[in-house]
This record gives C-alpha cells, structure tokens and sequence, in this order.
C-alpha cells in the first residue's frame, strides 16, 4: 500500500505540474496579446520560439465575434471553458481572458502531454507490479527463512501422540523460537507427569480397594456356607457394614490425596486411630501368630481419620507382608517436641540396599515380596506430606522401621503410655 501511494502521489504531481505549467504558458501568451491589442498592434509576433515549439496558438476576437488577428494553427473557438477542450477532435488546454469587448483565446495542443502521462502510468504500473512482486518474494523467502524452525517443530507436535508422553519438541540452538520450544517442552513435561499422576492414582486406588472387597467377599461366601441364626446374621451384617464404611473412608482418603488444594483438617486422636486399625490387623495375623506390640501416647495431628487409617493401614500392611509368621510387630507412637513419631517395625529380612532410597515411590516392591503393586507406601507418603508431614526409614539392627512424622496439633493436657499386647 505503501509503495502503491508513492507511485501514484509521483504521477499526480506529474500531471499537477505539466497543468501549472500549461497555465503559466498560456497565460503569459494572454498578457502579450492583450497588450499588443490595447496598443493596436498586431499579435503575429507576440510568441517567443519556445511557445511556438509548444505550438501555442492565440485569437483575438472582437465584440462581433470576427477575428481582429490570430497566430498559431490551433483554430480556437470563441467561447467555451478555460481547460481541457476538443478543437477538432483533438485534445487542447485553453483559456480566455475579455479586453474592452474583444475576447482573446489562447491554447495549446494536448495530446503529446496525455500520451506522456499514458506512457508514465504504465512505467510506474510496470515497475509497481515488478516491485510487489520482488517484495513478495523477498518476504517469502525471509518468512520461510525464519519460521523454518517453527515449521519444524509444528511437524514434531504432529507426531507426537497419546502413546508416546517422553517425545519432546527440537530446540533450536538460538534465535526466536528457542523459548517457545522450550516452554512447549515444560508444558508437554507437565502433561507428562499429569498422566503419570493419573495413572498413579487410579493404580493405588485399585490397590487400596483390593483388601476391603477381599475381605467383604470372604466375609459374605463364609456366610453363606451354611444356615445361620438371627442373631448371627446380624453380627455378620454389622461387620460387613463396619467394612464397607472403611471402604468409604479408604474412597474419601485417595480423593483428598488426588487434590491440588489442601482440604483443611481437626486435630485427632492418632492413638484412637492406630488403635481401631491394629484391631482389625490383629485379627488377620491371628492365624500367623503374628502379635502386635504397641505403646503409644495419646497425642494430636491435623488429619482426617480417614486418612490416619489409611496411612496406618499400608504401613501394618507392609510389616504384615514381611513378617515371619511367630513374630511380632512393634508400633510406637510418641512425642517429639512438636512432632509426632510414628513407628513401625518388623522381624522381617529388612528392606534390600538396592530398594532403600526408592522405597516409597509408586510400584517399587522387592522381590521377596511378590505380593502387592508396590503402592501402599507410596500413598501414605503422599498422604503424610500432604499435612507437612515426613516418612522414613528408621534405622534398626533387623527388620525394617518405617517412621512417619507429623506436627502436633495441640498440647495435650496429659499423656500416657499403654501397651496392648
């Protein structure tokens, strides 16, 4: 557009300036003429050489409308517009000008001009279009030029797909785009661990769910195998009901560990909760003699009970896993300062050297322990530092010790020890 008014403001003032000049030329010829008719002279030799190279021709008419004298080969008329006229069928500029009655009537043939500013428009065309055209082409080249790495990488993202999260954009050394690649990188990083999270999620909820429907399914086929009275159908229910309640807890406690947003919690009695899950445990291990040995404080954390159980839950399970049937597990819950120590630990093999500093990440499990996905932990982790909390192994001569810590909610008014056998 630009070039576009440049070319046109350069044939307007063209076309602007020959006009002027027309003008002056001929009105010079008038102030001659008129001067040669008021002294009563002659107007054959008013024009210089170079109006009569121009072929400037001038009348004079008188009142009457007869020639008083003319010079030049344009037959001018009398009357009609100053401007661009037909004489003849042939383009002229002409003025006028009235002296005492008469009429004097200058002109200029106009055709050489018009077919000048013909011949000019279609220059400027000519080269208006070559130089679009060249800035066209400059601006391709420059564009491809320099969105040939975006090009690049928008071919990579085409073939990146749902299958193959790792794949990652080019990053170019310099220039532009080398941000943008990497910014893209971060994102499709994030949508990585998103999915990885996902995936995480719904595998440690099918693992935490696995045991409670285990246990209602026995529960309900043991029930079945034969009549029963009132009464233990009803002792049955109720603890089908108690289950099937923990299973919702279970439900509540992988939802509030899913979310980015922290659910706010009151304080509770740890040793309350430690105590309903090392029932329900103790009753399992029974058939292993495996007993479990507590002493513990009544102390308070911000937790929700559902989740409590459920990092009490994976740690028993883990020691269950690992201990030798006629031994024993010790769980200690005590106070720290403003942290809650809770410990737990087994007679087992211990945790292999290999597995130690990986013990808690998601589907990690040793090969002694085939059973299980290698969640649980996992998930009480995930649970524990979710409330400003820590786990960690504890270091013990045998077995494995595992240690969470949580903050205390408030300062108790009393403590006291109370070992259960």
């Amino acid at each position: 557009m630009l070039l576009a008014g440049v070319l046109a403001g350069a044939y307007g003032l063209y076309d602007v300036r020959g006009d002027q000049d027309a003008d002056r030329l001929l009105g010079a010829a008038l102030d001659a003429a008129a001067d040669e008719f008021g002294a009563g002279r002659p107007v054959q030799d008013l024009l210089t050489a170079t109006e009569e190279h121009l072929g400037v021709s001038v009348i004079v008419y008188r009142a009457d409308g007869s020639v008083w004298d003319a010079v030049g080969n344009v037959d001018l008329p009398r009357r009609g517009s100053d401007g661009l006229v037909l004489v003849q069928g042939q383009p002229v500029r002409r003025r006028s000008r009235s002296i005492d009655g008469a009429t004097v009537v200058a002109g200029v043939p106009w055709a050489s001009h018009m077919a000048q500013e013909r011949l000019l428009a279609g220059i400027l065309g000519t080269l208006w279009i070559c130089l679009t055209l060249g800035v066209a082409l400059l601006v391709r080249y420059s564009v491809r030029r320099t969105f040939v790495p975006l090009l690049e990488m928008a071919q990579q993202a085409e073939r990146l797909s749902g299958e193959r999260l790792g794949d990652r954009l080019p990053v170019v050394e310099s220039g532009e785009f080398a941000e943008l690649a990497q910014r893209l990188n971060a994102l499709l990083d994030r949508l990585e661990e998103g999915n990885r999270r996902q995936r995480v999620f719904l595998a440690e909820a099918a693992h935490e769910l696995r045991t409670p429907l285990t246990v209602l399914g026995g529960t309900i086929e043991t029930t079945l195998l034969q009549p029963r009275s009132p009464e233990d159908y009803r002792a049955m229910l109720a603890a089908l009901l108690e289950e099937v309640r923990r299973v919702a807890r279970l439900v509540e406690a992988i939802l509030v560990s899913s979310r980015s947003d922290q659910v706010s919690a009151g304080p509770i009695d740890l040793s309350s909760a430690l105590l309903d899950e090392a029932e329900r445990w103790a009753a399992r291990l029974r058939e292993r003699d495996i007993a479990i040995r507590m002493e513990i404080e009544s102390v308070f954390c911000a937790i929700l009970r559902e989740e409590a159980s459920c990092i009490l839950d994976n740690l028993l399970a883990n020691a269950a896993k690992h201990a030798p049937d006629g031994s024993a597990i010790f769980v200690t819950v005590r106070r720290q300062g403003d942290r809650v120590l809770l410990t737990v630990r087994d007679e087992g093999p211990g945790i292999p050297a290999a597995l130690r500093d990986a013990i808690f990440e998601p589907f990690v499990r040793s090969d002694a322990s085939p059973v299980g996905a290698g969640l649980g932990l996992a998930l009480a982790r995930r649970i524990v530092e979710s409330r400003a909390g820590a786990i960690r192994l504890g270091e013990v001569v045998s077995g494995a010790c595992l240690v969470v810590e949580l903050p205390v909610a408030t300062v108790p008014t009393g403590t006291g020890h109370r070992p259960v056998a």
